[in-house]
């Protein structure tokens, strides 16, 4: 005869096998410069011919993006928040004489989004590559640039 688990036991393993089995990385090192909020500004679109712009305060729109140092990523649009845990395919930066880095390349979430981090005139930018909130198809490249809030 077969003896059956403790049900205590498994309703406190479920959850703890859930939690911790989730891919995620922190954000740390050169990472860290993402952490924090991120206001929408405009996106610039591209085709093989000519390239356009879709500004925030023209169109109205507010988007935000949020790095939290757990690893979390967090997208809202109008209200709307979606929460994606962040995992780190490929990594790349480059800084100045003082150690400083002024510009950094990810590729996160199996290469479902490219993204860029680059200081520019005491400024601090993030570039979503047809990621959030505007995503590109084969004939269009969207460039979707926040700024630190």
């Amino acid at each position: 005869m077969m003896k059956k688990g403790n049900p205590i036991l498994w309703m406190f393993l479920m959850p703890a096998i859930a939690v911790f089995s989730c891919q995620r990385e922190k954000l740390d090192g050169e990472r860290a410069y993402l952490i924090g909020r991120w206001q929408w500004q405009k996106t610039y679109v591209f085709n093989s011919t000519q390239s356009s712009l879709i500004d925030s305060v023209v169109n109205n729109d507010h988007y935000l993006i949020e790095f939290k140092e757990k690893g979390w990523l967090v997208f809202e649009r109008e209200g709307n928040k979606k929460k994606e845990s962040i995992h780190f395919d490929y990594g790349t930066c480059s800084g100045n004489a003082q150690g400083t880095v002024n510009y950094c390349e990810y590729s996160i979430n199996n290469s479902k989004y490219h993204l860029s981090f680059s200081v520019t005139d005491n400024r601090e930018y993030v570039i979503f590559r047809n990621g959030f909130p505007y995503t590109g198809n084969d004939e269009l490249v969207y460039r979707n640039l926040f700024v630190r809030q």
